[in-house]
């Protein structure tokens, strides 16, 4: 239901591209360093692929579709990549990519993965992925003149509820859900976690609303 990049509308995609290449790739105010990936990481980044690929992968692993995507990013071709870790030492890592919907010219931004390495889960380093994917959509709307939304999202067959929680965090209540049917997951146990638990707040908000449209109905 989206577009792949190479078929956006030239004018906005090099507008968003031009706006990308400008955007500094800094550290965040955190005791974790966020760093743009290098070529000379390729090996290692393939390798934490493999890993992320082992926990959720639902489709085979093609090794050079991934060195395609990677090459992109080394290239600042609509794609950016960060890392947390020094080369050889990674520990973290964030893929987002520039994309569009079917019914529009605008772009918005689309997280590609966003990985934690096993021995570093108990860190902060998914919340500072996180906040660093929301700067950059910021930083992209300032330099495009117009807001690039952010879109991320939870697509895995393990500890999803954890996940979803975090994202939860970041960006407030769901818009949506993913359903994936013969799928061949590389990890065949599929969760039966029950993560659309909401937060009694938001089931107080939307009764609001329900009785706010019921009025409105009657009136």
């Amino acid at each position: 239901w989206r577009n792949h990049p190479a078929d956006h509308d030239a004018g906005q995609r090099d507008n968003a591209l031009t706006a990308m290449t400008a955007i500094p790739v800094t550290a965040v105010n955190t005791n974790s360093t966020i760093r743009l990936a290098q070529s000379s990481d390729e090996p290692e980044l393939l390798k934490l692929i493999q890993m992320m690929h082992a926990e959720c992968g639902w489709l085979p692993l093609d090794i050079d579709c991934c060195r395609e995507m990677l090459g992109r990013a080394f290239n600042r071709n609509g794609v950016v990549l960060v890392v947390i870790g020094i080369p050889g030492h990674i520990r973290a890592m964030l893929c987002m990519q520039i994309s569009r919907f079917w019914f529009t010219k605008n772009c918005h931004l689309e997280e590609t993965f966003n990985w934690v390495h096993p021995d570093h889960r108990n860190t902060d380093y998914a919340r500072t992925m996180s906040e660093y994917a929301k700067a950059w959509s910021d930083d992209l709307s300032q330099e495009m003149g117009h807001k690039v939304p952010l879109m991320m999202g939870v697509l895995t067959n393990r500890r999803m509820a954890p996940k979803v929680r975090l994202y939860r965090r970041f960006f407030g209540i769901p818009v949506g859900a993913y359903f994936l049917y013969n799928a061949e997951w590389s990890d065949h146990d599929v969760t039966e976690e029950d993560f659309w638990r909401v937060p009694k707040i938001a089931n107080l908000f939307f009764k609001r609303s329900e009785r706010a449209r019921a009025e409105r109905r009657v009136s």
